[in-house]
């Protein structure tokens, strides 16, 4: 719905079960699909990396395939850049329902956070972001921390950047 020209990367970071054959199933039937089969895991990170690395538009977005976030939601994303005045969008969860031991170390790694780089990064599902933002094999950190190193490295380049909130579902 928001633009005919689009492209969907597919990365199948070293699953074990039917992933791989669902996804190349899918770049067979659509013209626009792309798929990177990563022959063993390569973490977060890695997957982030390869998926990006790759995209030919001028926005890309990251979507995990968990279903806590839909990609209905990037309809707000994508608005949040028709009058040129971000580069980057990032997400939050309001109110995030969690157990008890789960806020525990949300506010150590906050406070870890605070501790060693100064600030803590906003992020906590999708974001979008101008391509011209994205250096291809710059960022080292291959763990879930390449979100991080992403949103500070383009912080540190003056990059525009807002945050929307969202709504998390439950894992399927």
């Amino acid at each position: 719905k928001l633009t005919p020209d689009h492209q969907v990367i597919i990365v199948n970071d070293g699953s074990s079960d039917s992933t791989g054959a669902i996804a190349d199933r899918l770049q067979a039937e659509y013209a626009n699909i792309v798929v990177i089969h990563h022959l063993r895991p390569t973490g977060l990170g890695g997957a982030l990396e390869a998926g990006s690395s790759r995209a030919s538009k001028e926005l890309i977005s990251i979507i995990t395939a968990d279903g806590e976030f839909w990609p209905t939601e990037l309809i707000k994303f994508y608005d949040c850049f028709k009058d040129n005045s971000v580069d980057l969008v990032s997400s939050y969860v309001p109110n995030r329902k969690m157990p008890f031991y789960r806020k525990v170390l949300s506010w150590v790694w906050r406070f870890w956070m605070k501790l060693v780089l100064g600030e803590i990064p906003q992020l906590e599902g999708i974001y979008m972001t101008k391509r011209s933002i994205h250096t291809p094999g710059l960022i080292r950190n291959f763990s879930g921390m390449w979100n991080v190193e992403f949103i500070l490295r383009a912080k540190k380049n003056n990059a525009r950047i807002t945050h929307i909130a969202m709504q998390m579902r439950p894992r399927k």
